[in-house]
């Protein structure tokens, strides 16, 4: 009997994405990810499964600071994947992360069942985004909201990674919808625990929209004041602003980023570990780095919405600090303190199972077929 073909693509290519890429190829499932290198930031470790892959490149990186040569980027990658997705054939396309733009354009004509994986409200971003003028600022995101609108109508699936997420899609879409929270991909966790935690704080991701420079600013500062070492892995204009800024500081570590396995060596040695969000971000974004920090036992500050997601898992299992470097500073310094954080990291990293997960998706699958 002639298998069912799964595409996954996540237009990042995260780690966690391509793990559930790799358990998939693992449990005998005919599967292809699909993903950009032309977007700048941390990827998967292509090398630790013998999952399929294929880069899809227009040739230059994603003009993030334009929005029209953006947006024409996009349309060029979107006739790219619909060419690969033709030659592939698939009968479950399962998408995340990936713009609405380049969504609409490949479902049109659709011979596939479409899952929408969704990470980011891309319509509600528009209202913040600072490289679209303020007079069109909502007119880009009505258009989105409808481009949305149409995409969930569409898809035979929805999987939000929160609750959150529910109250952007309408209830005769509700039936559809799957939750399925976010998870750190397992792959190098051998190197957890190796080495000793120096005394310093990491920052690892994007620095732009919904994660503040100065907010990071601030953090690096008071960090360094208090003799810990300040680690940022980041890439693009702000992350350089800070790097320049704070180069001559012997405590201050600026990174490009890096490859995965070096990433969890870097986090698991770090005695704390940053993610920012503004609070206008805070119910369309769940920075998925947060994740991996909680799997490298490393205690956690967010400097966020306290109603977020992520701040409620922190307050809720005591797995750090939120809006408060102070006390995060001095609860790393408390013993009591920091070894009931690492303990609870430890327990609450017990329910990243990838198995399960692929169960989860397997499941919706099923469902839809």
């Amino acid at each position: 009997m002639k298998k069912n073909k799964i595409i996954i693509h996540d237009f990042c290519a995260h780690p966690f994405t391509f793990e559930l890429a790799g358990e998939f190829k693992k449990q005998t499932e005919d599967i292809h990810y699909l993903f950009t290198n032309d977007d700048v930031g941390p990827k998967a470790d292509f090398k630790s499964t013998s999952c399929p892959y294929t880069n899809i490149s227009v040739g230059y990186n994603i003009p993030k600071n334009n929005p029209l040569r953006r947006l024409i980027w996009e349309i060029k990658y979107a006739f790219l994947l619909r060419k690969k997705l033709s030659a592939l054939k698939p009968n479950y396309l399962i998408c995340s992360n990936t713009p609405v733009i380049i969504l609409l354009i490949i479902l049109i004509g659709q011979k596939f069942n479409f899952v929408w994986w969704v990470q980011d409200i891309f319509s509600e971003a528009a209202i913040q985004l600072n490289v679209i003028p303020k007079f069109a600022r909502y007119i880009v995101y009505k258009i989105l909201r409808f481009f949305e609108l149409i995409i969930s109508m569409k898809s035979s699936a929805i999987i939000l990674i929160s609750e959150d997420f529910k109250v952007f899609f309408k209830k005769s879409n509700q039936n559809k919808i799957t939750i399925i929270e976010n998870w750190p991909s397992s792959q190098h966790k051998n190197l957890i625990g190796k080495k000793k935690k120096i005394r310093s704080i990491i920052y690892a991701g994007t620095i732009g929209f919904k994660h503040g420079k100065d907010k990071i600013s601030k953090t690096i500062k008071l960090s360094l004041k208090n003799n810990f070492k300040f680690i940022l892995i980041s890439e693009g204009k702000n992350a350089e602003d800070l790097k320049k800024l704070y180069t001559n500081y012997n405590n201050f570590e600026g990174y490009d980023f890096l490859p995965y396995k070096e990433l969890i060596k870097k986090i698991s040695m770090s005695s704390g570990a940053l993610f920012v969000l503004e609070n206008s971000a805070s119910r369309l974004s769940i920075p998925s780095k947060a994740y991996t920090y909680f799997l490298c036992n490393t205690p956690v500050l967010g400097l966020c919405n306290p109603k977020h997601h992520l701040a409620k898992a922190i307050k809720n299992y005591n797995l750090g600090m939120v809006n408060d470097l102070s006390g995060f500073i001095k609860g790393i310094d408390n013993q009591t303190t920091y070894n009931k954080w690492i303990i609870n990291l430890n327990s609450y990293s017990r329910n990243f199972n990838i198995k399960n997960k692929y169960k989860l998706f397997r499941n919706i699958l099923n469902k839809i077929t």
